[in-house]
């Protein structure tokens, strides 16, 4: 058993009434383990600044196996599926993707016996941005509607591509602890040390896809509008007046690289396309890092037009 996981044996049988095999799977294989099975239901039982930290990266590295990567891309494809079965409900729906301009905290206000929790998928525990929070960023009454009334517009999880890390570690600072502790009846005189809090967070780079849907046209564009606006402004999440939590929606860029994707998936040699995605090198990497990063195909047509000459392509292929 590893030496950072240590003491799940008797939590679990202490706490869940779990088999034997999954108690020794769990502990001795958690890279291959489910990560929100991992983060909300087998916490060591010993607490420590350090072990916590030791039991997120085991949580890291179950979120970036290549299993639940497998896990996600499996999940993307049905919500790229959606919007099909939404138009034959009569509604009109929008799926755009945007980038993390910065490191997102999401759900850190969740209950959990760490200092802070995290938004991790109920099923398959990858990280995405609840529909909830989305939809409570956009804010807007008519859009989103009331405790009297439905909105509008109907907001989905967001979900972030299989293609880079999905969770980082990170650590909060306290100077004054004693001070929130007691909410204020003891002065931040700062005669204590930090106290380091553990986090997890999805990294700067991110891309994610969101989904929107509703049968007015004009309040789909809307609420697009003023997600774009928020996110990029106000950003989701915690620790967002630091700057933390912003997304960059690419409205324009996911509109033309869904014609580019028509056109590739119609054309066999595609060169031709792709000769003409290089006029708008924004659209080209747009298409390339969201669709073709890992297409072998694609790749191999690009050394054949030449493309690795441009500055920066070595790097992709």
């Amino acid at each position: 058993m590893r030496d950072g996981l240590r003491g799940w044996g008797r939590l679990v049988r202490r706490a869940a009434p779990l088999s034997k095999h999954v108690e020794r799977f769990v502990s001795e294989r958690p890279e291959e383990a489910n990560p929100g099975l991992l983060f909300f239901r087998f916490v060591p039982s010993d607490l420590e600044r350090e072990r916590g930290r030791k039991f997120l990266e085991e949580v890291i590295k179950a979120a970036n196996s290549e299993q639940t990567r497998k896990f996600l891309e499996l999940w993307m494809e049905r919500l790229r599926s959606l919007p099909e079965k939404l138009e034959e409900g009569g509604y009109r729906s929008k799926l755009v993707e945007g980038i993390a301009k910065e490191r997102i905290f999401i759900g850190l206000g969740g209950a959990h016996p760490l200092e802070s929790s995290f938004s991790l998928h109920p099923l398959y525990g990858f990280p995405y941005l609840p529909s909830s929070s989305i939809k409570g960023l956009v804010g807007e009454e008519e859009i989103c509607g009331t405790q009297k009334g439905k909105g509008e517009v109907i907001f989905f999880d967001a979900f972030p591509k299989p293609n880079r890390e999905l969770l980082q570690y990170d650590i909060i600072s306290v100077h004054y602890k004693s001070y929130y502790d007691s909410r204020g009846r003891k002065p931040p005189a700062g005669l204590e040390g930090p106290t380091i809090i553990n986090l997890l967070c999805i990294p700067r780079g991110t891309s994610f896809l969101f989904l929107l849907a509703s049968k007015d046209e004009e309040k789909l564009k809307k609420g697009i509008e003023l997600l774009q606006e928020r996110l990029e402004l106000l950003g989701i999440g915690a620790r967002t007046k630091l700057g933390f939590g912003r997304i960059e929606l690419r409205v324009e860029e996911a509109e033309k690289a869904e014609i580019l994707r028509e056109k590739i998936s119609r054309d066999p040699g595609k060169l031709k396309v792709l000769k003409d995605a290089i006029e708008e090198p924004k659209l080209f990497w747009f298409v390339v890092y969201s669709e073709f990063r890992n297409d072998p195909e694609f790749l191999g047509l690009l050394r054949e037009a030449g493309f690795e000459r441009i500055k920066g392509i070595v790097e992709c292929l």
